[in-house]
């Protein structure tokens, strides 16, 4: 987990006693940002379903492992890079949340902004994802 999160003998025992949803999230997140895209492939359903709110240019729903960047690239030319803060997981119902920072940059602006995500999880697959900016408003300004 060298890019996301670091390698260390603590981590990696933390990651072995970790339930099966957050182990498959951090894989997730490590191969989304290493941009390894066949791990993604791997790791999520093909036709996984991206909801993100709002109003803005990027709000919608998007299918496919990448879509959701794929449209940030289309609006900014550039992909949204995301910090990891944390990142939970239930095998009971089937979820993991990631808490992060997102940053986006469009021309010569940028921003950044508190984020989480709630992910279902099927098969040891991601199959959808609902994105939640916590400041919607600005959010959509920035992809207007």
């Amino acid at each position: 987990m060298a890019v996301a999160f670091g390698v260390s003998a603590r981590r990696c025992e933390r990651f072995h006693d970790m339930n099966a949803n957050e182990k498959l999230l951090r894989m997730v997140i490590e191969a989304r940002i290493a941009g390894d895209r066949e791990r993604l492939a791997e790791l999520m359903d093909p036709d996984v379903l991206i909801h993100f709110p709002g109003r803005s240019l990027l709000a919608g729903d998007h299918r496919g492992p990448g879509a959701l960047n794929a449209k940030a690239i289309e609006i900014t030319g550039n992909p949204l890079v995301p910090e990891v803060h944390d990142v939970f997981g239930s095998e009971e119902h089937g979820h993991a949340v990631g808490l992060y920072t997102i940053t986006a940059r469009r021309d010569a602006a940028s921003l950044s902004w508190r984020h989480m995500n709630l992910y279902l999880i099927r098969d040891q697959r991601v199959v959808e994802v609902w994105q939640n900016p916590f400041d919607q408003a600005v959010v959509d300004a920035f992809f207007a």
